[in-house]
């Protein structure tokens, strides 16, 4: 970015602009032609006074001959020069009124983007900075100095290295153009993002450039969203850490030691057993062959549970008669006029289904609740699953001290799994006032000739 104070509009008449000013030095065709047609009729008029007096019996004869002999003599030229004049002039007029509006989209793009338009001299060190420039950064036009030497300044200490070596290798002529993002301050000392490009387009005989132009643009939502997206990767990557962690405490915990087991009791049938021994061998074996189907089942529905096949609303059912039997002091009603029977997306269903998964979780080791209410409707083209307790609450407000104690990565995964489909979550939450979580996908009902089967994502 380099700057000036210098509006080329407003600087003293050019040449060019002094020229266009004076009829002499705008000749059109048509003023061509009548500058022509004048001059004849002087050119005649004054030979006829000079004849009259000369030969005053001349005829009108005379003057007419000689008029059309005249015309005859430079009806070559009408078509040899002035037709491929007004050709010409036409073309350039043409060519001027694109370039006009070329310059006219430009300067509006430039505006309505809030970009800013730099060009630097490298001969003399001087820099136009467009004005839209200059108001990106918060000073006000011609406030800030055109050198380059200020723009290097408001450059980030940590970005100066970068941006002069990428800027470097392109006047040298090692890439084809400059692009960097890096920080600029402000004049308020406040450090954005801006995202710059420019290319030389003049250089001397030696490749020394000459001429380089770009413009550069505000990149600080662009970067923390780049950031937001880090954040997510580095959550995701957790979150299937964690999962495998499990997935291998629950495999050894709970079906290695019972294969353990089976295979020891297993053995004892190498050798004969007595027909009562035998017997009650059989009936162990059968109950640890159960216990085995019993786990698998439990470590494959956390993995994906099997009623999502059946849609989320046979998911959340069974989950909650499941719950039920172990949660007496819980009392959980769920419910879902008219869309038993709906489905989904896959990804939106495993989503939903997650979230509830997670906020019910959270209400059960932290909420301290009697009750809690879930709702999952749909209205216009959202569908929102609420999950509502009238537990202990907590402030959302991070800000702020908690008297609850809000499992923080819990609320990041389901915000972060809505975000990824185009949706969003609502907290409601006071201190001994309850809780009420709230989330929002757009509605995208499955096709009749999807099949979810074809396209669920394991997890």
């Amino acid at each position: 970015m380099l700057l000036s104070s210098k509006d080329p509009s407003k600087s003293s008449p050019s040449w060019k602009e002094w020229r266009e000013k004076h009829l002499l030095f705008t000749i059109t065709p048509v003023r061509l032609l009548w500058v022509i047609i004048l001059v004849i009729f002087l050119a005649e008029t004054g030979e006829w006074l000079i004849k009259a007096r000369i030969h005053p019996d001349i005829s009108v004869t005379e003057i007419l001959i000689d008029v059309v002999s005249m015309l005859v003599v430079l009806w070559p030229a009408y078509y040899f020069f002035y037709r491929p004049f007004q050709a010409q002039w036409d073309k350039r007029q043409r060519m001027e009124e694109e370039l006009r509006k070329s310059e006219e989209r430009l300067r509006l793009a430039l505006e309505g983007t809030s970009s800013g338009l730099w060009d630097w001299d490298l001969t003399t060190g001087k820099a136009y900075y467009s004005v839209g420039g200059e108001s990106v950064l918060g000073y006000a036009p011609g406030e800030m100095e055109h050198s380059v030497q200020t723009w290097k300044e408001l450059i980030h200490p940590e970005d100066y290295p970068l941006v002069m070596k990428v800027l470097q290798d392109h006047l040298e002529g090692r890439s084809s153009f400059y692009e960097t993002d890096h920080r600029l301050r402000r004049k308020s000392g406040e450090w954005s993002w801006f995202h710059a490009i420019g290319q030389v387009i003049s250089r001397d005989s030696e490749g020394r450039a000459l001429r380089m132009v770009g413009t550069f643009n505000e990149a600080t939502r662009r970067k923390e969203a780049e950031e937001q997206i880090h954040q997510l990767c580095r959550y995701l990557d957790r979150t299937e850490e964690n999962e495998r962690v499990h997935l291998a405490r629950d495999l050894h915990d709970e079906l290695g030691q019972l294969v353990t087991v089976l295979q020891l009791e297993l053995g004892s049938f190498r050798q004969p057993l007595p027909e009562q021994e035998h017997t009650a061998k059989c009936r162990q074996l059968i109950d640890l062959t159960t216990q085995l189907a019993h786990g698998i089942r439990n470590v494959t529905a956390r993995l994906r549970p099997p009623a999502l096949d059946t849609g989320l609303v046979p998911a959340l059912e069974y989950n909650l008669e499941r719950m039920g039997e172990h949660l007496k002091d819980l009392r959980i009603t769920l419910h879902a006029q008219g869309l038993k029977r709906q489905r989904l997306q896959p990804e939106a269903e495993i989503a939903l289904f997650r979230i509830y998964q997670e906020a019910l979780s959270n209400v059960i080791k932290h909420a301290r609740a009697r009750t809690v209410d879930i709702r999952l409707q749909q209205k216009g083209d959202e569908i929102t699953l609420a999950v509502q307790d009238d537990g202990v609450g907590f402030d959302p407000n991070p800000d702020h001290p908690s008297t609850g104690k809000p499992p923080g990565l819990g609320l990041v995964g389901m915000r972060e799994r809505l975000t990824a489909l185009g949706g969003r979550m609502e907290i409601v939450s006071r201190p001994g006032r309850g809780t009420t979580i709230m989330a929002i996908l757009p509605y995208r009902p499955l096709q009749p000739r999807q099949t979810s089967s074809a396209s669920v994502p394991k997890l």
